[in-house]
């Protein structure tokens, strides 16, 4: 009788049994409706009654699914609640209330509660309710567009894209069947929702707010259909890449649909998965209309630049003779006349053709012949990088949000020190919100250097005294031009940065009304541009010889290395590593962001620059005379970055990465010091572990490195036996460990009782994470056409049997989808009996092996050696696929394997003929066609 009464007593009751009481007296009749409000909005009340049914829910679901499912609201706070009950269900009871969230979420009444319904629809996959979370998330994502938009609203837009993010991947895994058209049908309703599409030809004008079907920095988060490509993609290469779906028929689905959008993730598919179909890769990138037709320019470009080294030589030939043809000139002429206002000259066409066959070659920059390779580079010298070579719209980083009082042309008509005094005094307006700013003054500037790198260098003095924007950006651009092999004058630019270290590294040298976002507040990032400045310098090479001598500018550029190696040590990543486990974590990605970390860096590659010049041969190997005591700056200044009291994490990382530049200078100093730059035991200090880690990941195994470090190795075993694993993304550095066992072990250097049975006790005791990632490295590295010596098979042979009469069984039985001998069986270099025999006890253990498709390939190649154990393999491979969608992609493999077993009589015939009949119960009735017909 009380509403107030009756919500008191509905928010403190806890007790199940008044559900029905409360049903017979109409409590749960009528939810109290939406009330307008002032302003057209509306408010939705609070119901004490349905709070208390969903905290009722996971006590009495039957009662409470009853009461829900039969009422109906458009009040979004009662609609919350209902879904608060679906998850604290069983899925399987929630499946009851997915009709009554479905109508809620065609009715447009979720939004304020979009999470928890992406999450309802989380549970019921993870509780294998798959059809209802289908169901629900077509009615959640198929997306709605108030007329003339082409997005939903800002709210709906950002929770619909959160739930996507979160849903996506879980349902691309367990019903790829049903939700890969339904994801190919939200992308179409997007695109047609813009303007100027055109249904019927499919042109959607893709190219310009998708730039690239992959994610790139010239994609747009803003468009909402450019989002919903990503979706598309990470959904399609998610389930290839699983084995779930061939390429064959990832690309038919694709194919059902006319927009042009979906054409160019055609080229992207094939493109990323050209080893599953190589002679589909080369008949596309031999395709004359796609490498002439500018729709599919960035992919057809991405296919050429990553896979063009699949074409045979007559194909290569062929592709490099369509670039000597040239482009088609028929309307250039028109074009310069219409555009210029003249006729076009011999010098305009030539250039037309010069540019075009450029931005086409920078497609396949890194497969270029020694003709092309010397226009190319000239091309690059004389003009820069192609921005639009590979895409229709490129928008600068430096340059997006950031105008300019000047252009490039107005500063090259004044002279070098009237650009130096214009720019730099030059001041914005009040307003740093709009209009021309410091920023895009200094992207200006840098333009205009790059415009005559050579000559502006001698001028370097002159950047003495300005503030540091524009100091950095000349600096930058120098370094830029000793990369490209310009001649810069070292020495006068070598000045200008002794005087920037010079200066108080916090000076500020802009106003605060100047200080924009990306305006210097400070020296440190001039600093950091000093570094990249000192390596261009280092690394420069003449053929294979340095560019610049030691004499003259050799103290100068160590003086300049000195401060900057004493200079800050945290990194730019904001990252806390005190709660981190040292023997897991990976500095290096902070210690490259880090000013210390980038310094010690350029110490090394200064190292290097003067042991080219310092180096001799002696009995067929380079020698540094005196090693360190040659280069005794570097030694000091790294023996003091080694020290306990100064020693970063992020210094130790760069060491670590390094050892094969101080191995290759000093190994007998490197020997010496090597227990304190790799000090793993140490209680006081973890920064060891940096160093080790980065070792681990960064050099190249060598059993030079072994015998150096022997007693790390040790104690990294016993580490890798006690570590506990965190959930990643990605490798650990730990993981490395087994991989530099394993090369080692494979090349005969390190055998499995050595140095007491020190292998052996790894792959017993590592922690199983470890250990699986280190046997799958095995079949990794084995894979490809290359062949090994019978040596080397032999060797990985033992260790799987080993593997495999220890921890092998067990690891398989837990992490069944781990690649364990999946990658071993299907590259094929193991002898055939072997493979079979061994993949057989694999597969009663983990019968849902992976690769699954590569494995029945070369099943179905060998299978004849023993055709008995090949069905016995089948069999638990096709039995252990309940859902039935993995033998869809097995098809041809398993008809050649069932043909061999039905001429081949006997067992196999038997054991063929049951799956046959198994595989027609779940719909593969093709395979009838093989019974031999009954007399």
């Amino acid at each position: 009788r009380s509403p107030e009464f009756a919500a008191y007593f509905l928010s403190r009751l806890d007790n199940p049994a008044w559900i029905t009481p409360l049903k017979d007296h109409g409590i749960f009749i009528s939810p109290p409706p939406v009330i307008a409000v002032d302003g057209g909005k509306v408010r939705d009340p609070h119901w004490p009654a349905s709070k208390y049914l969903a905290r009722m829910a996971a006590k009495v679901p039957e009662d409470v699914i009853t009461i829900f499912s039969e009422i109906e609201t458009d009040n979004a706070s009662v609609i919350g609640d209902m879904l608060d009950a679906a998850l604290a269900m069983q899925p399987k009871d929630a499946v009851a209330l997915v009709p009554a969230v479905c109508r809620a979420a065609k009715d447009a009444k979720l939004w304020i509660h979009f999470k928890n319904a992406s999450d309802l629809c989380m549970r019921l996959i993870e509780g294998g309710q798959t059809d209802a979370a289908i169901c629900l998330a077509k009615a959640l994502f198929t997306p709605k567009f108030e007329k003339g938009q082409d997005k939903p609203r800002g709210r709906d837009e950002y929770w619909y894209k959160e739930g996507l993010k979160k849903v996506m991947p879980a349902l691309t895994r367990v019903r790829w069947q049903e939700f890969l058209p339904m994801l190919c049908d939200w992308l179409e309703a997007s695109v047609k929702a813009k303007k100027h599409v055109d249904a019927d030809s499919g042109l959607d004008s893709s190219c310009s707010w998708r730039p690239a079907i992959e994610e790139h920095e010239q994609n747009y988060d803003f468009d909402f259909a450019g989002v919903m490509v990503g979706f598309v993609r990470e959904a399609f290469e998610q389930v290839i890449c699983d084995g779930a779906l061939s390429l064959d028929h990832a690309l038919q689905i694709i194919d059902r649909y006319p927009l042009l959008v979906f054409k160019r993730l055609r080229l992207h598919l094939i493109g990323s998965f050209a080893e599953k179909c190589p002679e589909l890769a080369r008949a596309t990138m031999l395709n004359r209309n796609l490498f002439d037709d500018y729709k599919y320019k960035h992919e057809y470009a991405m296919l050429v630049g990553q896979r063009f080294g699949l074409l045979f030589p007559d194909e290569r030939d062929q592709w490099f003779g369509w670039i000597d043809q040239g482009p088609d000139m028929s309307d250039d002429d028109e074009l310069i006349q219409k555009n210029l206002g003249r006729k076009a000259t011999k010098e305009d066409r030539r250039n037309r053709i010069r540019w075009w066959q450029y931005e086409k070659l920078h497609w396949i920059r890194d497969h270029l012949s020694e003709k092309f390779r010397a226009f190319y580079d000239q091309m690059q010298k004389q003009h820069g990088e192609p921005k639009l070579a590979d895409l229709h719209v490129y928008c600068s980083p430096m340059q997006c949000g950031h105008e300019s009082p000047m252009t490039v042309q107005q500063l090259i008509e004044m002279p070098f020190e009237q650009v130096v005094d214009t720019v730099t005094a030059w001041k914005p307006s009040e307003s740093r919100f709009m209009g021309p700013n410091i920023e895009g003054l200094a992207s200006t500037f840098r333009q205009y250097l790059a415009t005559n790198r050579e000559g502006f260098s001698s001028n370097a003095a002159m950047l003495k005294d300005r503030p540091a924007i524009f100091v950095r950006g000349f600096i930058s651009e120098m370094a830029e031009g000793v990369r490209a092999g310009e001649t810069i004058d070292v020495p006068l630019v070598l000045n200008l940065c002794q005087w920037v270290v010079s200066r108080p590294i916090e000076e500020r040298t802009v106003s605060q009304q100047e200080d924009g976002v990306l305006v210097d507040k400070d020296w440190q990032w001039t600093h950091n541009n000093i570094t990249e400045f000192v390596k261009a310098v280092c690394n420069a090479k003449t053929k294979t010889k340095p560019k610049y001598a030691l004499d003259g500018i050799r103290n100068p550029t160590w003086k300049l290395i000195e401060v900057l190696c004493r200079g800050q040590a945290e990194s730019n990543i904001v990252y806390d590593t005190t709660e981190d486990d040292p023997r897991i974590h990976d500095y290096y990605q902070a210690s490259i962001n880090s000013p210390c970390g980038k310094a010690v860096g350029a110490t090394l590659e200064y190292a290097q620059w003067v042991g080219n010049h310092l180096k001799i041969m002696e009995v067929g190997q380079e020698k540094i005379p005196n090693g360190f005591n040659s280069m005794p700056e570097v030694r000091d200044m790294i023996e003091w970055q080694i020290k306990p009291e100064n020693s970063t994490f992020e210094a130790m990382s760069i060491l670590g990465s390094k050892i094969s530049v101080i191995y290759w200078i000093d190994k007998d100093w490197l020997k010496k010091n090597s227990a304190k730059m790799f000090d793993l035991e140490s209680s006081l200090d973890a920064k060891g572990w940096a160093a080790w880690n980065a070792f681990l990941v960064w050099v190249k195994p060598h059993i030079e490195f072994y015998r150096l470090l022997k007693s790390q190795f040790t104690y990294a075993v016993e580490q890798a036996a006690i570590v506990t694993l965190t959930e990643c993304t990605g490798e650990q550095p730990i993981h490395h460990f087994g991989e530099h066992l394993m090369i080692l072990y494979g090349r005969g250097q390190l055998g499995i009782d050595d140095d007491g049975g020190l292998l052996s006790r790894f792959i017993k005791t590592a922690h199983p994470d470890i250990r699986r990632h280190t046997i799958g490295f095995v079949g990794r590295i084995l894979n490809g056409d290359d062949k090994f010596p019978d040596e080397v098979l032999e060797r990985f042979m033992s260790l799987w049997d080993l593997y495999w009469a220890g921890p092998g069984q067990h690891d398989a039985e837990q992490k069944p989808e781990a690649w364990l001998f999946g990658k071993w069986f299907a590259h094929g270099n193991f002898p055939d009996k072997w493979s079979i025999e061994r993949l057989l006890q694999f597969v009663k253990v983990a019968p849902t092996a992976e690769p699954d498709y590569a494995i029945i390939e070369h099943l179905a190649e060998i299978a004849n050696v023993d055709i008995v154990t090949a069905m016995q393999i089948l069999d638990c491979m096709i039995r252990s696929d309940k859902e039935g969608w993995r033998v869809s992609t097995w098809i041809e493999s398993v008809k050649k394997i069932l043909e061999l077993a039905m001429i081949a009589g006997d067992e196999a015939q038997k054991t063929a003929e049951f799956l046959i009949d198994h595989l027609g119960r779940y719909g593969y009735t093709e395979f009838g066609k093989l019974l031999k017909p009954s007399g």
